[in-house]
């Protein structure tokens, strides 16, 4: 920035005065005013950055030590040493927890375990002693999201380069649940569930209002129903819903104004030349149609 600015001398003669700013360089500047003027006014230095050096760089500066606004990150001195990998990493069947245990070569320097999904870390416990052949476990819903899981451990220290990861894996899903109740209530609300984990829930209508005969269960990428009496069992009487989760679940259940029978279905026996119906709870008659023309009432035992 070039400026002018003009001084009285002896009330008469005016001094054309430069204004100037200066920015640092790595070698001797001489700072002098432009032809035209007398001097130099106000001289105006910017402060210096890392720019000036483009060896200036986290890697070339000590681990802890700050210049010009970059910290360093190289480690100087004898090379760190290397953790061992876990012996193992483990989970039992329809549980919700995994264990690492530690590599009893690791002694007692191990200060926390590193959950590798593949390559991706997904999380870093807190503990801050973990000794020779000690084994810490995992609830998987607190520290996981939905999705497939293909879990690696590996063991850290602040004065040990992290060791290599578990040779094995364990491997799962976690699907979420999300629900969409209508003047209903579920008597279990989780929305995460392991894929080889049984769900169950007890249904329940408000005051007033009372169980569908059906309800949707569905495919929460796909929209793709699920099948009653395949996917899932149902109880329309006391509202009991069980089944084993295969996706990410949507459960949808609306209640009713007024009671209502669940749908009947029928089988001819031959042998006994009779009609056999499904039995449901509190009918008292069932009504045989055959292409929409009644042709038979029949009375429940």
């Amino acid at each position: 920035m070039i400026g002018k600015t003009n001084v009285s001398v002896g009330g008469s003669y005016q001094l054309a005065l430069q204004d100037k700013t200066i920015s640092p360089t790595k070698t001797t500047q001489v700072v002098t005013a432009d032809e035209d003027y007398d001097g130099l006014g106000t001289v105006t230095v910017n402060a210096v950055t890392s720019s000036i050096d483009s060896n200036i760089q986290a890697s070339n500066i000590k681990s802890g030590v700050t210049i010009l606004g970059v910290t360093g990150t190289l480690n100087t001195g004898a090379t760190l040493p290397t953790l061992y990998a876990p012996s193992s990493i483990t989970r039992t069947s329809g549980t919700t927890t995994f264990s690492v245990t530690n590599q009893s070569y690791n002694g007692r320097f191990v200060k926390s375990f590193k959950i590798y999904n593949e390559q991706t870390l997904v999380y870093t416990d807190n503990y801050n002693s973990i000794y020779n052949t000690t084994t810490r476990s995992y609830n998987i819903y607190n520290i996981l999201a939905a999705g497939h899981y293909k879990l690696y451990a590996a063991a850290a220290s602040p004065y040990f380069n992290e060791g290599p990861k578990t040779s094995t894996y364990i491997e799962f899903n976690i699907y979420s649940i999300t629900y969409t109740l209508n003047n209903m209530t579920s008597s279990n609300t989780q929305t995460k569930i392991m894929y080889d984990i049984p769900y169950t829930t007890t249904l329940t209508a408000a005051n007033n209002y009372y169980l569908p005969p059906h309800i949707n269960l569905s495919n929460a990428d796909t929209s793709e129903l699920l099948e009653e009496d395949v996917d899932y069992i149902y109880d329309m009487y006391t509202g009991a819903l069980s089944l084993n989760v295969p996706c990410n679940l949507n459960i949808t259940v609306s209640s009713l104004s007024t009671p209502q029978l669940k749908k009947v279905s029928f089988v001819y026996d031959e042998q006994e030349n009779a009609v056999v119906y499904d039995d449901v709870l509190y009918a008292e008659t069932y009504y045989l149609y055959v292409d929409n023309v009644l042709v038979e009432t029949i009375t429940a035992n």
